[in-house]
């Protein structure tokens, strides 16, 4: 019976033409070097790795970069969207809604890195013990909480947003040693380079747009009940 079932398996490989995915695809050594000498491959190649490799494999790749690298993208960009927004508050309306010195402004950032600095050493710690994507999910729902809530610190009570101040960078702290573990663990050592450098990218372009959509925000609801800074 057993020599029966190994016989039919050996016969249900064999009627197999090709492997699901055939990394085998070659070309002539001829066709490789006219491909790779023109400029339409080097830029392409340049911009995306996955140029010049099989089909099936491109088509993996390009999937992973939508999903996983356009959504690290977006999400690191709002994280330093938020990082950088109380800078630009604070010269459209913040400092006169909570009549703050610079003393005090100074005191805002700085509690956002001390916890930020503080959260390193125990995310990093957990990241290798809870599941990345609980883990994760959860601190960016608290991070979110925390950034909605400042809305209702009042005048009176600054202290307040040192507190919320400092415990968002605490949630955050966890955000980029995350992004980059599951950048690494879907990605070969030759793809991570290229995908770290975007996910850096897009974060260095919140600072860009951080000024101009807060100026979008105060010429849009200037005269709404609520300050235009919140």
């Amino acid at each position: 019976m057993s020599k029966e079932i190994i016989s039919m398996h050996e016969d249900e490989v064999e009627s197999i033409s090709s492997p699901y995915i055939d990394l085998t695809h070659e070309i002539s050594d001829e066709e490789q070097q006219r491909r790779d000498a023109s400029w339409s491959f080097k830029i392409r190649k340049f911009f995306w790795d996955g140029t010049g490799k099989h089909p099936k494999e491109q088509q993996y790749l390009a999937k992973l970069d939508f999903f996983l690298l356009t959504s690290s993208c977006l999400s690191y960009f709002t994280k330093n969207l938020d990082q950088t927004n109380v800078t630009t508050a604070y010269v459209n309306g913040m400092n006169e809604y909570y009549n703050m010195n610079k003393n005090q402004y100074n005191c805002v950032v700085s509690m956002f890195t001390i916890g930020y600095i503080i959260g390193q050493i125990p995310s990093n710690l957990l990241l290798h013990r809870v599941s990345i994507r609980y883990y994760l999910g959860s601190l960016e729902l608290l991070w979110c909480f925390l950034t909605l809530i400042m809305i209702a610190v009042p005048p009176q009570h600054i202290n307040g947003l040192y507190a919320i101040r400092f415990f968002a960078g605490m949630t955050e702290s966890a955000f980029f040693p995350c992004l980059e573990y599951l950048l690494g663990a879907h990605y070969s050592a030759a793809e991570i380079s290229k995908r770290s450098a975007w996910l850096a990218i897009s974060g260095s372009l919140s600072g860009i747009i951080s000024g101009p959509l807060q100026l979008a925000i105060i010429r849009r609801f200037g005269d709404s009940r609520m300050p235009p800074f919140k």
